[in-house]
This record gives C-alpha cells, sequence and structure tokens, in this order.
C-alpha cells in the first residue's frame, strides 16, 4: 500500500523523483513508473495497480503533461476510485482539454522551483491529512491551509545532486547531469558552473548555452551580452539561485526566433556595408585630395 501515487509526464521525471524522495525521506511512501513497475509486467496494469494501491495523487502539470496521453487516464482512474488528488503546478500552461474538466475547481499546488522552493511542506501535509483521514481545518485550501510539519523538527531536504546519489535511484536517470536532455526536458544545471560562465564569458552567452536555451545564448553573443546590460542582471539572478536549480532545455529554435536572428545577421551585415562603403569613399576623397595638392606644386 502506498501512500501517494505521482502522476507525470516522463519529461518531468526529475522533478517528479526529487518529489518522491523528499517525500521518503520524510516516511512517506510513494509509487512512480517506471521505477515500481515490475521487470516485464504490463504497463497500464501495473499503472492501474499503482493506483488502487494508494491513498493520494499528486499530477504534477506542466506543458509537457499538457501534451501527454497518460496523465488524463490516470486522473481519470483516480477520481473513480475517489482518492485524494493533489494537482501540482510547475509552470504557468493553462488547462485544456481533460485537465480543465477535471481539475479547474480543485485547490493547486504552485512551487517557486525558481527560488528553490519545492512545496514539500505543503505536498507532505496534503497527504498525510488523507493518511490519516483527516481534513483541512476550516475548508483551507491544501496550497494556503497546511503551515510544515504537525509536530517535532522539519526532516531534511535533500538537493537533486544528493539525490543522484540515494540508494534505490531508478536506473537511466541522472538529474544532476544535463547532458542527455533533450527538447522540453526540466533540467538541474549548477549555479556555480553557470556563474563563472556568466562572469567570464556571459558576454557571449556561454552560461545561456550551459542553460540549453541555444536562442538567447546566440542572442548574447551577437549583441555583446545584450549591451552589457543582460549580462549585468543575469550575474545578479545567478547569484540568488540554489545550488542546482532548473530550466527547461530549449535546444530547437522557433521560426519567430529564426527569423529574429536573420534580422539581426542582416542589420549587421548593412552596418558593416554601409561602413565599408563610407569608408572607401572617405580614401577616395583623401585620394583625390593628394592629387590635387600634388597637381598644384611646381615642377
Amino acid at each position: 500500500m502506498a501512500d501517494v501515487f505521482i502522476s507525470h509526464s516522463t519529461k518531468d521525471a526529475n522533478i517528479a523523483n526529487y518529489i518522491v524522495n523528499s517525500l521518503e525521506q520524510r516516511g512517506l511512501k510513494c509509487w512512480i513508473a517506471p521505477r515500481d513497475i515490475p521487470a516485464g509486467a504490463d504497463w497500464a496494469t501495473a499503472i492501474t495497480s499503482g493506483l488502487s494501491s494508494s491513498k493520494s495523487v499528486i499530477i504534477i502539470y506542466s506543458a509537457n503533461s499538457a501534451a501527454s496521453t497518460q496523465v488524463p487516464k490516470e486522473i481519470t482512474i483516480a477520481q473513480n476510485k475517489g482518492l485524494n488528488i493533489i494537482p501540482y503546478r510547475i509552470d504557468n500552461t493553462p488547462l485544456t482539454g481533460a485537465y480543465e474538466y477535471h481539475l479547474s475547481m480543485s485547490q493547486w499546488i504552485t512551487p517557486n522551483i525558481g527560488s528553490g522552493n519545492y512545496g514539500i511542506d505543503e505536498l507532505y501535509n496534503a497527504v498525510i491529512s488523507k493518511k490519516e483521514d483527516t481534513a483541512p481545518p476550516n475548508g483551507q485550501d491544501r496550497q494556503n491551509g497546511f503551515n510544515g510539519n504537525q509536530g517535532g523538527a522539519s526532516p531534511r531536504i535533500i538537493t537533486p545532486t544528493e539525490y543522484q546519489q540515494a540508494p534505490g535511484q531508478a536506473p537511466g536517470y541522472n538529474y544532476a547531469n544535463p547532458a542527455g536532455a533533450v527538447e522540453g526536458d526540466t533540467i538541474f544545471v549548477s549555479k556555480t558552473v553557470s556563474l563563472l560562465l556568466c562572469i567570464f564569458l556571459g558576454y557571449f552567452g556561454a552560461h545561456k548555452f550551459y542553460e540549453r536555451n541555444i536562442f538567447m545564448g546566440i542572442i548574447y553573443f551577437l549583441t555583446f551580452g545584450l549591451f552589457l546590460i543582460g549580462w549585468g542582471i543575469d550575474i545578479v539572478r545567478l547569484i540568488m539561485k540554489p545550488a542546482q536549480y532548473p530550466v527547461t532545455a530549449h535546444k530547437k529554435m522557433k521560426v519567430w526566433q529564426l527569423v529574429v536572428l536573420v534580422l539581426i545577421v542582416a542589420y549587421y551585415g548593412y552596418y558593416a556595408s554601409k561602413k565599408n562603403s563610407t569608408s572607401s569613399s572617405s580614401v577616395d576623397s583623401i585620394a583625390a585630395s593628394s592629387y590635387s595638392y600634388s597637381a598644384a606644386i611646381p615642377e
């Protein structure tokens, strides 16, 4: 019997597994795919069994899960079984389709992941309230109605880097190393590496390339760190980040981004051409003046 089932897109697996490890450090038992699916088992059967054995379901909602076909099915099964559904929103993607139908009236936990706040206290208390068969007091919602652990010292929340070496980690995941990230993946990167790249090579966009934001990396490269203003702002921004912070990998560029780059390159080409033309005119003028002066001197 699990305390909570984690419903998520595979592209959000790093955050999902970080939540699992943090909750299990606090004594809760979580069910998550693919870790808890036995080798050779039928996926759909295992998911249904996992939901049946759980009391609560955390729905990690993002642009990735909005595009998923699996997560809405899990929500439907959870509602049919009367499970305690805890929506956990990690970006501002609007509710659509089945999500709007099932979750539009739900109270959400909305963490501030960019600042290192993953809302683990709120998740823990939302799950423990169902585990102990108690409801939030006075109709308070899940996001605002819980204030940390109910008695005792707060268990330690480990970092994504620590989770990388945690016992029982599901094979095939590497939460701190973004090397294998694909488009749209949420990955953890090192604040120290980003900050050093930003300080010494930020005006060439090095830290943007490290964060897998290819478009902004090229923009910084072409504009000298957005005329050094963006470079300075990024240094301050990175100083305030946690040791490991999440970013979304953007390796592919959209059409409008390509158009912007083409316009910038075209402008540079036009400016360089105009400058060369002006320089050539100046040289010709100087040469003409020299010729006139030479012609005016009697032999």
